[in-house]
């Protein structure tokens, strides 16, 4: 455990069956109260608990295996507010309170587009959530608060439908058995478990969202519209972004004056890694002296990727950037890539300098700090040269780059 931990959330499983474990609900806990949710404002303790629970240093392993079930109010739904989870592991439960309108159900079509999963959470067999059906994928219905044996041909008409029902209260054996009975596919209670609290260090929600940002873009599948979506949600990322876009260093022939010209000219790719940057550059405390080291290396490992004729440069520029996201994020590095879904190759490079990747590195490193003995020794006199020279190239475009964003 970790030393001065927080009370970051408590974690209910969800149980197939057979009594294996299917999810996890998230719960909100705090320091003064970690027996059940103490709260005044929801929108609050629900972004909370989000940034607590998957933006957080913890040792529960859980979390990252099974899918994780967490309630969202409709303030937060139809805000452009980040949900720190990965899309296809994350249930959004819809609260029973929650007014239903045309509003909410095309923000709910749109996010399942993008990959959320939904349940409505204490179903209470009203005919409002009707607009919301086709796209919900879980009932949950608390077993406390519903008489099921008034609402059998709903729950028939459901199981119909393919809708997965989940039994929530579930306090006694009995009441486990006749749900079964009945159709219930999961089942959540006392009976089966209490919640557990999980402690562990909070992180920065600056940081939590720079991290975010990174594990969005670095997913393979990325495409434009989840790159504009992202970008749409920060207009000041968006105005940095074409600022950066239309710079001299980046040697456009013609002006970018929209996300998609941009991809056209620059591709996916190039793109990926100034978002990245700007983000970095919003969400962190660090002298902008050292971002000027930092994008100096990043550049000048993708020119010496390019000078060899390496078919992914762009990976190069992104390794040289992430080099410091130990300082960049206040975090060590270990930490820093057990939160990151990057490659294996890049992951041996980060921590031990290994690989191909590893090794450019490593001699961009020394060249930052003048170890020209054990440069030539591990290069040569040519790389070293040519080495040195791609690093005043890389000064002079980091110094026009960041002029463009003063």
């Amino acid at each position: 455990m970790f030393a001065n931990s927080d009370v970051l959330c408590a974690r209910q499983p969800i149980f197939t069956k057979k009594h294996g474990i299917f999810a996890y609900e998230l719960l909100y806990r705090s320091k003064s109260s970690t027996d059940k949710a103490e709260f005044s404002d929801g929108d609050v303790a629900t972004s909370e608990l989000l940034i607590n629970a998957c933006g957080s240093i913890n040792d529960d392993e859980a979390l990252t295996r099974y899918p994780l079930f967490f309630n969202v109010t409709r303030n937060l739904l139809l805000s452009d507010s980040f949900f720190p989870v990965k899309r296809n592991t994350a249930v959004i439960e819809i609260l029973e309170n929650t007014p239903v309108d045309e509003q909410l159900t095309n923000r709910i079509y749109k996010l399942k587009r993008l990959g959320y999963q939904f349940a409505l959470d204490d179903y209470c067999f009203a005919d409002k959530f009707a607009p919301l059906l086709p796209f919900v994928k879980f009932i949950k219905v608390d077993l406390l608060h519903s008489d099921i044996e008034q609402h059998l041909n709903i729950i028939r008409d459901f199981k119909a439908m393919g809708k997965i029902l989940v039994a929530e209260k579930v306090e006694t054996i009995e009441m486990f058995e006749r749900c079964k009975a009945l159709g219930f596919d999961l089942f959540q209670g006392f009976y089966l478990e209490r919640p557990q609290v999980i402690e562990g260090r909070k992180i920065n929600a600056n940081v939590n969202l720079a991290l975010t940002i990174i594990n969005e873009l670095q997913q393979a599948d990325v495409s434009f519209d989840d790159l504009s979506y992202l970008v749409s949600k920060d207009p000041k990322l968006s105005y940095q972004l074409l600022r950066i876009l239309n710079s001299p260093a980046q040697g456009l022939k013609r002006e970018v004056s929209s996300l998609k010209q941009a991809v056209v000219f620059l591709g996916i790719a190039a793109l990926k890694k100034w978002v990245i940057l700007i983000s970095l550059l919003q969400n962190s405390d660090v002298p902008d002296a050292f971002f000027t080291i930092l994008l100096t290396r990043a550049r000048t490992c993708e020119l010496l990727a390019k000078a060899i004729e390496h078919k992914d440069a762009d990976s190069y520029f992104t390794m040289g950037l992430f080099s410091g996201l130990d300082r960049v994020l206040n975090m060590d590095m270990q930490t820093v890539v057990k939160h990151l879904v990057i490659p294996q190759e890049l992951q041996s490079a980060l921590l031990e300098r290994s690989g191909f990747m590893g090794d450019i590195l490593n001699k961009v490193t020394m060249l930052e700090r003048a170890e020209w003995d054990c440069l030539r020794k591990s290069c040569g006199w040519a790389q070293a040269e040519l080495l040195s020279k791609l690093m005043e190239q890389a000064r002079d475009w980091t110094d026009e780059l960041l002029a463009n964003l003063g």
